[in-house]
């Protein structure tokens, strides 16, 4: 078994008030870390709401462009067939 070192000082025990004050220094800088963590939790969850929105807004935007691209060749055609009619 382990046998303190005659050269090392023995550990002393810490007194009641500064482990007091100690626990209270970690407890509430736990609550923070909680606080913080919660916050950062919420905060990603938003962005990952947003980022979804954001795809199905951009999936909208890319079938309305397809879409104008069709109706714009139509009647593209539509006019260069009246143009060839009238002549």
């Amino acid at each position: 078994m382990y046998q303190q070192s005659e050269h090392l000082p023995k550990r002393q025990p810490v007194p009641q008030d500064i482990q007091a004050q100690e626990r209270a220094i970690f407890e509430k800088l736990s609550e923070q870390s909680r606080q913080q963590s919660k916050y950062f939790q919420s905060k990603a969850e938003n962005l990952g709401k947003i980022v979804n929105e954001l795809k199905l807004n951009l999936k909208y935007l890319v079938f309305d462009l397809e879409a104008s691209r069709r109706e714009n060749k139509e009647l593209k055609e539509r006019y260069h067939d009246d143009q060839n009619e009238s002549f």
